[in-house]
């Protein structure tokens, strides 16, 4: 089989959802699956979008694009958590010069991040990022047969998961930190969830952290018959499978990457379901229910407080920097970012650090 063959027969599927809903999980249970390749949070597909989603064949400066890219954003990465081999991807891309489309091209790049999979076994490719829930239409054009698997959580857990993480940088500590914040992001998120599912009824399947955790079987078969993809036993045991197959080991080497590790492998309890109500103090618990208790609602998330109209108005009062912030970062690092020229872009990730 030819490479083009190989891309041509190879389809493409995407998990969307507001971070710490249970996308990792979801990526390691499709993972188990020796035909499906589920790749960590790369964002190539949609980086290079507005220069060349719609070149067939796509043009020769879309190479350098990607190399110039490439280096700038994962020098200091590569090899460490996705291991891509961007010589073979360059050299693949200057081969088929003029025999590539767009898409072909990004699903190459998708083929050459390293999972636990073969290349050569692999009939599906799904491209797991958060960010890509706003990017469903583009994402449509590039794909049409694509298909996007939801991630859903209760908003009280996912802000609980998120304050207790180690997992943060600066600006994330700052915005994991705050209560109205991570409840925001959920709130928009899931408001486009519900946008899409209106404009592409066929197209999204919403994926509840909560029955991953109480109803794996079911569900994982849902997932698979919406996906048209046969089911095996063995993604029932995916934490077996991580462990056994992962390669990460040597290469975490501080505290925070040893957590992360361990954590993917550990079984996931329905006593975390719930633990919001405990481990929230009262006051997050309502400024998470102001903000999301509507939207929750719809998504089957009852909110535990009566919230008056004159203590919600208090509540976004006196979090309106962090929403202001919380907007503004939307507006910037996901509604607007991939639309802007990608000498912008390129400045951000190499002066500001933004890791995009």
């Amino acid at each position: 089989m030819t490479l083009i063959e190989q891309l041509d027969n190879t389809s493409v599927h995407f998990v969307i959802g507001a971070g710490r809903s249970g996308t990792t999980i979801l990526t390691m249970i499709l993972n188990a699956h020796p035909e499906v390749s589920c790749t960590p949070e790369v964002k190539q597909v949609m980086t290079f979008y507005k220069d060349y989603a719609h070149q067939n064949p796509v043009s020769e400066q879309y190479i350098t694009d990607f190399e110039k890219y490439q280096k700038t954003r994962y020098k200091k990465m590569k090899g460490i958590f996705w291991g891509f081999d961007m010589d073979k991807y360059l050299n693949d891309l200057r081969n088929l010069n003029g025999k590539l489309s767009y898409a072909q091209a990004a699903k190459l790049f998708l083929l050459g991040v390293k999972t636990e999979q073969k290349n050569e076994e692999v009939k599906w490719v799904i491209n797991k990022n958060p960010d890509f829930t706003f990017c469903v239409k583009e994402l449509l054009e590039i794909y049409p047969d694509a298909k996007f698997l939801v991630s859903m959580r209760d908003y009280r857990a996912v802000y609980l998961s998120q304050k207790e993480s180690k997992d943060k940088n600066n600006f994330s500590q700052f915005m994991g930190n705050s209560c109205s914040a991570v409840a925001y992001f959920w709130e928009l998120h899931n408001r486009e969830v519900q946008h899409c599912m209106q404009q592409y009824p066929n197209k999204l399947m919403l994926v509840p952290y909560e029955r991953i955790v109480t109803d794996k079987e079911n569900l994982t078969h849902e997932v698979c018959a919406f996906l048209d993809i046969p089911f095996l036993p063995q993604m029932l045991t995916h934490e077996q499978q991580t462990e056994a197959k992962s390669t990460e080991t040597a290469a975490l080497t501080d505290e925070r990457k040893l957590k992360r590790k361990n954590d993917l492998v550990k079984p996931v309890f329905t006593d975390r379901l719930e633990a919001w109500k405990t481990r929230l103090t009262p006051k997050e618990i309502a400024t998470c229910e102001a903000i999301c208790g509507n939207m929750g609602s719809q998504f089957g998330y009852e909110p535990s407080l009566q919230i008056s109209p004159i203590k919600r108005f208090w509540l976004y009062l006196s979090n309106a920097p962090q929403l202001i912030i919380t907007y503004f970062s939307y507006l910037v690092f996901m509604r607007w970012y991939y639309f802007l020229p990608f000498s912008w872009r390129l400045f951000m990730v190499k002066y500001l650090n933004i890791k995009r």
